[in-house]
């Protein structure tokens, strides 16, 4: 047997192993468990309450518990995984929702995107009509929210915090998927705490929403893909040096793909993986890894399904975490249980245990002690189930 052969053999056990051999752009039953998975399981937390009409954004403050904000509500939710405790902080005014959230070095938290007084319902791939310019900062320790103005109306963007203590917003719509001018945005801007002040950056090649920004080791950050102005995902590529502070277009992704997962590995290398494709709403099950030392981008193998909206984090191993996701959108988007470990060393995809609840757009969050946080995500929108919280049964430590 050839060592093509021998590759195509294993691609297909492997294949049958996790999806059934199922079409990648439909993928299995969500609500049946994709594979059993070789680490350990899924703790839901027994005290919690669901936040939000739509789902909040969360991240790690230094004290050790995570908090989410955002998503359609004007309470922030602080979570103690120790103390299986979950509170409810009252904010009051501004809704966030499709927005970013940067913890900035003072410690008070920046959410960014979509802000308004009301809401209206919208599809999954939608934005809000009417979005704000309105950006809030959250003071976690005395529970305040103070409100602050950008330049540009956005949701669906990117924020990146930058090492001088600026973030960086980047691109983003104005409009709603579907309506007769969807604006993607090229435009960028500055955020400075000192100041409470917006300052334009330089624009982008090509105006992208639904994209990912990721920060490399040397500081650069790093976008691939997204929405253009006629709604089809990209595959370009565009690197940001804020040395130079200009943004340079790279090599593109062998797939074009919008609201995937993009993670730095321990390595340095990027891993981008899963997200919508084209103008037909599909997904895709293909992932690769991009070198910046080179400039280039290599096949890895695909994800057991393919899904759009996933959860993806960088492990403290160097490794990579992605869950759940939505695995056909129409007529409503479909979660999964799935969650997998990229090995960055092998470049290979080891399953865990399913995610105990089906969800999409919901987030992770690395805890202090190497657990992974999970939450919280659409379950069946249709209905307006949402998923809970769980934590990840094993840590994952740095090495």
């Amino acid at each position: 047997m050839t060592h093509r052969s021998r590759h195509r053999v294993l691609m297909l056990v492997c294949w049958a192993l996790f999806a059934g051999c199922g079409d990648d752009d439909i993928g299995g039953d969500a609500s049946t468990p994709i594979d059993g998975g070789h680490l350990g399981g899924w703790r839901a937390l027994a005290s919690q309450v669901t936040p939000g009409e739509a789902n909040p954004t969360g991240t790690l403050l230094a004290d050790g518990r995570a908090v989410f904000w955002g998503g359609n509500h004007t309470a922030a939710f602080l979570v103690d995984v120790n103390a299986d405790n979950m509170t409810e902080v009252t904010l009051g005014g501004l809704i966030l929702e499709r927005h970013s959230i940067t913890t900035l070095p003072s410690g008070r938290i920046f959410g960014a995107g979509n802000a308004q007084e009301d809401f209206t319902e919208v599809a999954p791939e939608q934005l809000a009509p009417g979005a704000s310019r309105y950006a809030a900062l959250y003071d976690v320790r005395v529970g305040t929210i103070s409100v602050v103005e950008m330049l540009d109306s956005r949701g669906m963007h990117t924020a990146s915090l930058l090492s001088d203590g600026r973030v960086l917003l980047v691109g983003g719509s104005t409009g709603a998927v579907g309506m007769p001018a969807v604006d993607a945005l090229e435009r960028c801007e500055f955020f400075t705490e000192s100041t409470n002040s917006f300052a334009a950056g330089p624009a982008l090649a090509v105006g992208r929403y639904a994209h990912k920004a990721t920060p490399l080791s040397d500081g650069r950050i790093l976008v691939t893909g997204g929405r253009g102005d006629d709604g089809r995902a990209l595959a370009s590529v565009e690197l940001y040096d804020s040395a130079t502070n200009t943004w340079r277009t790279v090599a593109p992704m062998a797939t074009a793909r919008a609201r995937h997962i993009a993670v730095r590995l321990g390595s340095g290398r990027v891993l981008v993986a899963g997200g919508t494709t084209g103008n037909s709403e599909g997904v895709t099950s293909a992932a690769e890894v991009y070198d910046a030392s080179t400039d280039t981008w290599t096949s890895v193998p695909p994800l057991p399904i393919g899904v759009g909206a996933a959860g993806g984090v960088a492990l403290p191993s160097g490794d990579a975490m992605i869950t759940g996701g939505f695995n056909l959108i129409s007529p409503q988007p479909r979660a999964t249980r799935q969650a997998l470990i990229f090995r960055d060393a092998s470049s290979t995809w080891e399953p865990m245990a399913d995610l105990l609840a089906p969800q999409y757009d919901h987030s992770m969050v690395v805890l202090a002690d190497g657990h992974v946080l999970v939450g919280v995500g659409w379950e069946d929108r249709a209905f307006g189930r949402k998923s809970g919280l769980e934590v990840s049964g094993d840590a994952f430590p740095a090495r």
